[in-house]
């Protein structure tokens, strides 16, 4: 009974460091983002280059708006 005891206690620790551990990378990791913050402007770039679909999802993800009227949104935006 002793040694079973023991051999949990081991294992406990082992995953509570190892949550530990993934907790603290998983953090450090999310805020470093190698992604540029999303603006009106690379809606407008994507338009341009014929990436309708994602200026679509880019804008739904900013704006929260639903998918008709980002769609409505990214089809009245001018190409100069």
């Amino acid at each position: 009974m002793f040694r079973n005891q023991f051999t949990e206690d081991r294992f406990v620790a082992a995953v509570e460091k190892f949550v530990d551990v993934y907790s603290t990378t998983m953090r450090a990791a999310s805020q470093t983002t190698t992604e540029p913050p999303a603006t009106f402007d690379n809606i407008r770039s994507l338009v341009q280059q014929g990436r309708k679909i994602e200026a679509i999802k880019l804008f739904r993800q900013m704006t929260g708006a639903s998918l008709k009227d980002a769609k409505d949104q990214v089809d009245s935006i001018r190409l100069y």
